[in-house]
C-alpha cells in the first residue's frame, strides 16, 4: 500500500510516486486506459459494442474506493498501484485526495466510484 505523501507530481500523462523502497516509479495513464477497459471486459459488463466504445472513450484510469477512515485510488497498473488518504476528524475527506483527484480531472482523466 501506498500513501499520498509518496506522490511525487501529477502531468497530463503520468504520476510519478516513491515506492516502498524509495525508488521513483511511475504510473503511465495510456496504460491504466486500456487497463481499465480489459477490467471491464473481465467483469462481462458490457456488450462488444459498448466495451469498443469505452476503450476508444474511456479516460478512467484509477478506482475511487472507502474503507473504515481511508479514501483509496486504485490505479489500472499491473499490478495494481494503491494509494491511501486518511479522513481527517469528523470525516472531512483528506486535502490531499482532492488534489490528487482534481489534478487527474484537470489533464482530462476519470476514476469510478466502487462504493
Amino acid at each position: 500500500m501506498r500513501n499520498q505523501n509518496q506522490i511525487i507530481s501529477i502531468s497530463s500523462d503520468h504520476l510519478i510516486y516513491k515506492d516502498h523502497t524509495g525508488i521513483d516509479q511511475k504510473i503511465n495513464f495510456q496504460t491504466c486506459k486500456a487497463n481499465y477497459s480489459l477490467f471491464l471486459q473481465s467483469m462481462n459488463s458490457l456488450s462488444q459494442e459498448e466495451w469498443i466504445e469505452t476503450k476508444f472513450r474511456s479516460r478512467c484510469v484509477a478506482l475511487r474506493k472507502t474503507k473504515k477512515k481511508k479514501l483509496i485510488l486504485e490505479f489500472f497498473t499491473e499490478p495494481r498501484t494503491i494509494f491511501e488518504f486518511k479522513i481527517s476528524f469528523f470525516k472531512r475527506a483528506s486535502k490531499e485526495y482532492f488534489e490528487v483527484l482534481t489534478k487527474l480531472y484537470d489533464f482530462g482523466w476519470t476514476t469510478r466510484d466502487m462504493n
